[in-house]
């Protein structure tokens, strides 16, 4: 059988070289393809979709700010009699709504279900769902991505590896626990090591906040230590309160994390006076981060409730107060099926349900304490201010090309 794995365009984001950074989800797709036929794989954000590619089914995955593409594509292919199956996170979070632009749609983890849906094509009887069954340690299995798809594409050398699946906590804006569950899955220390072993010599932990699964983590980096291994993993400021567990990171090749300055912070952004002690807190645990060499990238999100006109000058201060490496802004997105999305409905405060404009760089519902307009043009007064972006552009949409934070000499390995 012929496969052709499609990862399609997601809309604007000003940061592009964020276009180049290697998604997992379609390695591992291609991974266990890969025993039952070819696999071709387009990355639409970096090439041409080959809509007259000989193949027998196209499997598309999509976020939520991607679906809307993903079904035009989809729709295309199931002109031409080719048999479609679309997952993702927004098939999970709304299976009935792709259901209507695919053959097949994967609700859940895809791999649990793929030999499935394989048999099924072989008899022609395709289902319209395929639903992921409750895993565990025990009943989940470590799927080795198939990198081999990324050389050709222009991607950064940066491998994304996956340590767990699943959260236990419930924050009002994410949609992990709708889509992989409460559940948290780890995949064997061995097997990890193994697949990090084998990677690039530039990684990134694509797992939330590391420190929550302190212990297993733990175990992670102390089995790197020695493999002259780079990477950068995403985090919260309440990492740098263990010196010996930053020391362990820098050990085993961390120098850079992207940590999120979440609903907590942003509180003590909009008033930093009144929330004197929590601002002195951070400033020592980002200070903690740099006495260890390490590179931050600051994600700051605008639209909260509590936000007032204050917080994006406050915001900038503080990322020039801290020497924050790189910085991104985002409009808060009430993602489907969240607790957000579902209150905010309640109060008719979502004023768009088009999905190609949930890129977290428009205003999609109606701000508590600021106008939409407002909103939106502190969020590109962030922009500009920080990455210096000339004084008479107007524009809503600019291209920030720099990596500030990524290194600059030339990794051992060739480039994707």
């Amino acid at each position: 059988m012929k496969f052709l794995i499609i990862f399609p365009d997601w809309g604007y984001f000003p940061l592009s070289y964020r276009r180049t950074i290697p998604p997992l989800s379609p390695a591992i797709l291609a991974g266990i393809l890969r025993h039952y036929g070819d696999v071709q794989y387009i990355d639409e954000r970096l090439q041409d979709i080959p809509f007259d590619a000989e193949c027998d089914v196209v499997f598309i995955s999509a976020m939520t700010n991607q679906v809307q593409r993903a079904y035009h594509i989809a729709e295309q292919f199931r002109k031409k009699g080719i048999t479609v199956a679309l997952g993702g996170v927004h098939a999970s979070l709304l299976p009935g709504e792709a259901a209507q632009h695919a053959d097949a749609v994967f609700v859940g983890e895809v791999e649990e279900n793929l030999h499935l849906f394989l048999r099924d094509f072989k008899t022609g009887q395709v289902r319209a769902k395929y639903q992921c069954q409750n895993l565990d340690d025990e009943t989940a299995v470590h799927h080795v991505p198939d990198r081999t798809i990324y050389p050709g594409k222009g991607y950064l050398p940066l491998d994304p590896i996956m340590f767990f699946r699943g959260c236990r906590l419930s924050c009002e804006a994410c949609s992990v626990p709708q889509t992989q569950g409460k559940t948290v899955i780890f995949s064997p220390i061995a097997d990890i090591l193994t697949e990090i072993q084998n990677a690039q010599d530039y990684l990134f932990f694509i797992n939330d906040d590391l420190y929550f699964h302190r212990s297993k983590i733990i175990d992670i980096l102390t089995g790197m230590v020695g493999m002259k291994k780079n990477w950068l993993g995403l985090g919260s400021a309440e990492m740098a309160r263990d010196e010996t567990f930053l020391k362990l990171m820098k050990d085993a090749g961390c120098w850079l994390l992207y940590l999120d300055f979440g609903p907590r912070e942003a509180i003590a952004l909009n008033n930093p006076q009144r929330a004197s002690g929590v601002m002195k807190q951070l400033q020592d645990r980002l200070a903690r981060f740099s006495a260890q060499g390490l590179k931050i990238i600051g994600s700051f999100t605008f639209g909260y409730d509590f936000d007032t006109p204050a917080i994006f000058d406050n915001t900038l201060e503080f990322c020039v107060k801290n020497n924050i490496d790189e910085a991104e802004f985002h409009l808060l997105v009430p993602y489907p099926r969240t607790r957000l999305a579902q209150k905010w409905e309640q109060d008719d405060r979502l004023v768009c349900y088009d999905w190609q404009h949930y890129t977290a760089t428009e205003v999609v519902f109606t701000p508590k304490n600021m106008s939409a307009s407002q909103l939106h043009e502190g969020y590109l007064k962030a922009w500009r201010t920080f990455y210096q972006l000339p004084v008479s552009e107007e524009e809503a949409v600019f291209d920030i090309k720099s990596f500030r934070a990524f290194p600059t000499f030339k990794p051992d390995k060739a480039y994707y």
